[in-house]
């Protein structure tokens, strides 16, 4: 099993790690901070930045990782990119075509050929829907000025971005292609996100899911990883 992704999957390394063990299976992972799955999309440093986070990290692993590594599952994790994102130049597309497209069909053409790419080898392929975003801030910070957790919640939306659509469609059109979602996990009480639960920290940051709370979580997220694989 091949985990594949940007600081979001760095996030789930312990809990599949774990999870790969009590399977006996052969984990490895590829991920590093802000350097997405998508083939196809460039991932800026920073706006007006000439380094490129995935050079050299991303170019074809479609092809190249999967089959020098025998992989049979590849699970996919990154944020959900947004339209200010590639307005701004930290994202911005490779191909004219999907560039063409503009945000978000984009994104979403870019995402449906890298999963093609994967299935076109009979890799089976985990798509791992991306989690809510706080749009109220850093809510860590909000904890450490705030007398009480109900101060620092937040609340997200139920109806499933384009991103996620596509990957049910995906999920949907290929038996190869599974897409999960852990939004209630990552929220429990959606529509309200609350950044401190069973005396755990769910979040580290607007984005971030606290390691520790996937390992907490861990027989649940597990149970859908087994039906994901089939």
């Amino acid at each position: 099993m091949l985990l594949v992704g940007d600081s979001h999957s760095r996030m789930m390394l312990t809990v599949l790690t774990q999870y790969a063990q009590e399977r006996d299976m052969t984990f490895l992972a590829s991920n590093d901070n802000g350097c997405g799955w998508i083939e196809g999309v460039r991932e800026w440093a920073e706006v007006g930045s000439d380094e490129d986070r995935c050079q050299g990290r991303r170019d074809d692993w479609t092809t190249e990782l999967t089959s020098a590594l025998d992989v049979d599952v590849v699970v996919l994790v990154q944020r959900d990119r947004q339209r200010k994102d590639f307005e701004s130049g930290v994202s911005e597309f490779v191909d004219p075509a999907e560039q063409a497209l503009g945000f978000p069909d984009g994104v979403n053409a870019a995402i449906t050929r890298t999963v093609d790419d994967l299935v076109a080898q009979g890799v089976r392929v985990v798509l791992i829907e991306p989690t809510p975003i706080s749009n109220t801030g850093d809510p860590i910070a909000c904890l450490a000025e705030m007398p009480l957790v109900a101060d620092c919640v937040w609340t997200t939306k139920m109806k499933p971005s384009s991103t996620e659509t596509t990957m049910q469609d995906l999920d949907a059109a290929s038996e190869l292609v599974s897409a999960i979602s852990l939004d209630d996990i990552a929220c429990p009480r959606r529509p309200l996100c609350v950044p401190f639960l069973d005396d755990e920290f769910v979040y580290r940051d607007s984005n971030h899911v606290q390691p520790d709370w996937w390992v907490a979580n861990i027989d649940e997220l597990g149970a859908r990883l087994d039906a994901a694989r089939g």
